[in-house]
């Protein structure tokens, strides 16, 4: 505990300025100053990142019809794949069972593809941000 020099209140060791006349507690000054820009520096980098994250998406969001055609062609090109291999080899299975393994299989490729342009997107980004500083 301490007692704050203009009002005598009593105040935990926790606090930096005193509860009733907000007076700083001189030897935590620094303490606080310094706790404050570390909060500052970390407010900073939290924008910092949600902003890269908007453009990120943003390009994401502009090659959305892109990655869904790719899913597409992917889904009918699997499901023709599979059926034309099942009529040749003459193995009876039920359609749906088709459907299924050829709408997995479209969704890990669109996956895969939008994970690799998200990858290209960091990395034109990052390119950008070294090219800025090297200005």
């Amino acid at each position: 505990m301490w007692d704050c020099e203009k009002c005598k209140a009593q105040n935990e060791d926790n606090f930096d300025t005193c509860w009733s006349c907000q007076t700083f507690f001189e030897s935590r000054v620094s303490d606080s100053t310094d706790h404050q820009l570390k909060i500052k520096e970390d407010d900073q980098k939290i924008a910092e990142e949600k902003k890269r994250e908007a453009i990120i998406n943003k390009e994401l969001d502009e090659k959305g019809f892109q990655i869904w055609s790719l899913a597409i062609f992917s889904y009918i090109g699997i499901f023709a794949a599979l059926l034309t291999l099942f009529i040749i080899l003459q193995i009876n299975i039920p359609r749906i069972v088709l459907v299924a393994i050829a709408f997995y299989a479209g969704q890990k490729i669109k996956k895969d593809y939008k994970t690799s342009l998200r990858k290209k997107i960091i990395e034109e980004l990052e390119k950008d941000i070294y090219n800025k500083k090297l200005s």
